[in-house]
């Protein structure tokens, strides 16, 4: 593979953006773009961008993103000419990324579906990350309510430690002059669809969204032994001689979730890296950090500096990130008839005002009428992705351009339109993957490990952590 030497410089804020300031970066390393509102939209150059101007608005489209109604084509919002042209336009689009339609008036920004890129605001000011903002100061009111550490590592709603700054909620489009948000999917329930028929129209969509990112560039899929990397290899089986694929092996890592990925390679016969984990360097944790102010901890920071070797090819990295869609995640039993705020809240061991109220305002935003395993499934893909995996995935773009999938409304829409059994568990994965590409979707799983400790209930569990962090 033909590899390109990345300069420190260049991952400071790499692949990032932010409107109506200079960000305190290397000025060659960005690009300057006159919006119709007056303000600047400054890009990394590193950040994939398509701009549409005209003589009445100006549209950007940051981020890979793709329309998943129309596979192998470019994306084309150039003749959207009213903010409802351009609403309609995104809700096709699938991926991470954010739109910028901008007037003579002010700057909207919509979100992708899951907010995975990420969207803050203060002050007229928006961008990826939190620290291109200005004056950006901890908000103690909330810092010292919720101590942000093992388990408890999100924030809800629109809530930052910050003051004044707030993340824009997926699926929202955000005046940027006035700070106003509304939501603009989804707006009525689901449809209906036979077990068969959803996972026909499922496959359907992964090829067709596979085969797109194959079309933008290298494409990068990391692999476990689980299910929902197994549904992204088996997407691209049209495609599987084009792609690299990858594995982390550490001893902390389950041995068959690094030998199943080598044998499934073996048998599809892929470009496979095994890559050792090693110890984190302070340079790379710094810009991983700067990126994420501080708000990714966990798995993936640790490890940044591992995935920092594969930043030497300019790949987009399809990841299973939002799988767990399929699996009844937040559902308080297998047949939920209403939504608990009990249930949207069970992940975290405390519960301050702060993320009580975020929760109370997320679900505030979701219209009525919907069927509430398309809510419970909408929590999922908009606060557990967008503000739990969403800071880590933003910050992995120091080393590639992170997407997923799953992060299609598309997709979201017809899992949620499927008989309630069917999306029980993550059994919906395996049968996608069977479908997708038998040889691959009928390799075996990594066995769950878990043992008796999921017979404990979460309850007892979240008692046990509480003594366990009074300890530290």
């Amino acid at each position: 593979m033909s590899k390109r030497s990345v300069r420190k410089s260049e991952l400071r804020f790499r692949r990032q953006w932010v409107i109506n300031r200079k960000p305190s970066v290397d000025s060659d390393l960005w690009i300057k773009t006159p919006l119709k509102s007056g303000n600047n939209l400054l890009t990394h150059r590193d950040l994939r961008i398509q701009i549409h101007t005209s003589e009445m608005r100006t549209i950007a489209v940051l981020g890979v993103a793709i329309d998943d109604t129309r596979p192998n084509q470019r994306i084309d919002l150039s003749d959207a000419s009213t903010l409802n042209d351009a609403i309609n336009k995104t809700i096709n689009l699938a991926g991470y990324y954010a739109v910028v339609f901008s007037t003579e008036e002010t700057d909207y920004i919509l979100t992708d579906p899951g907010g995975m890129m990420g969207t803050y605001y203060k002050d007229g000011e928006a961008g990826s990350s939190i620290n291109l903002l200005s004056d950006i100061q901890y908000d103690n009111t909330v810092v010292d309510s919720f101590d942000f550490r093992d388990t408890d590592d999100w924030y809800t709603g629109s809530t930052t430690p910050f003051i004044g700054v707030k993340y824009l909620l997926a699926n929202h489009v955000l005046n940027l002059k006035t700070g106003t948000i509304e939501r603009f999917w989804p707006t009525r329930d689901c449809g209906e669809l036979s077990h068969e028929e959803g996972v026909q129209q499922c496959c359907s969509i992964l090829k067709q969204s596979a085969s797109s990112y194959v079309g933008l560039g290298k494409v990068l899929v990391s692999l476990t032994g689980g299910r929902d990397s197994r549904v992204n290899l088996a997407s691209m089986v049209d495609h599987a001689h084009s792609i690299t694929t990858f594995t982390l092996a550490s001893p902390s890592i389950k041995s068959c979730d690094v030998e199943i990925p080598k044998s499934l390679t073996s048998i599809a016969e892929l470009n496979h890296l095994v890559i050792p984990v090693k110890e984190n360097d302070a340079e790379t944790l710094s810009f991983y950090d700067e990126i994420s102010a501080g708000l990714a901890i966990g798995a993936r920071r640790e490890v940044a500096s591992t995935c920092k070797q594969l930043s030497t090819e300019n790949f987009i990295h399809i990841s299973g990130n939002l799988g767990a869609i399929t699996k009844s995640f937040f559902w308080h039993n297998k047949n939920p008839n209403s939504v608990k705020v009990s249930a949207l809240l069970k992940e975290f061991i405390a519960k301050p005002p702060c993320i009580k109220e975020g929760v109370v305002d997320w679900l505030n935003t979701v219209p009525t009428g919907l069927r509430p395993t398309f809510v419970y499934n909408l929590m999922y893909l908009e606060q557990r992705g967008g503000r739990w995996m969403g800071p880590g995935e933003n910050a992995s773009s120091l080393f590639y351009q992170p997407t997923s999938l799953f992060c299609s409304r598309r997709l979201v829409e017809t899992i949620c339109s499927m008989p309630i059994k069917t999306q029980i568990g993550g059994l919906l994965l395996e049968d996608l993957a069977k479908e997708l590409w038998p040889a691959v979707g009928t390799f075996p799983f990594c066995k769950n490990t878990r043992g008796i400790t999921s017979l404990i209930p979460r309850k007892i569990k979240n008692i046990i952590k509480k003594r366990i962090t009074k300890l530290k």
